[in-house]
């Protein structure tokens, strides 16, 4: 081979490689890119997901108080009626039961 051909091949292999090396590399960046927009996406909806659980936080408490204040008068009316059936059995199961707390946490170790 003489010194022309040996320069137009090298200056031919060059010119391949910057076009693979520039293909591989816009490649790489539109991969990137779409990575980095689906991390934008899923960001953004965890986001909005949280700010409508925390929008909702007051609703769902109001209404869990509203159940306990419901279930309160719901059970300290059934007591009330259980106790005036029957005083005596009422009586005996709080001294029992005033007896047993005071055993548990006077006790020593």
């Amino acid at each position: 081979m003489n010194a022309p051909n040996i320069e137009a091949a090298a200056r031919e292999a060059v010119s391949n490689g910057q076009s693979q090396v520039k293909s591989f590399a816009n490649e790489a960046k539109s991969q990137a890119d779409a990575f980095s927009a689906r991390v934008q996406d899923t960001a953004k909806d965890l986001r909005d997901r949280s700010y409508d659980a925390a929008n909702q936080m007051p609703d769902t408490f109001n209404n869990v108080m509203q159940q306990s204040r419901d279930l309160y008068a719901r059970s300290s009316g059934e007591i009330g009626r259980r106790v005036n059936k029957q005083p005596i059995e009422s009586l005996l199961v709080a001294m029992a039961m005033g007896y047993f707390m005071g055993w548990l946490f006077t006790r020593r170790a």
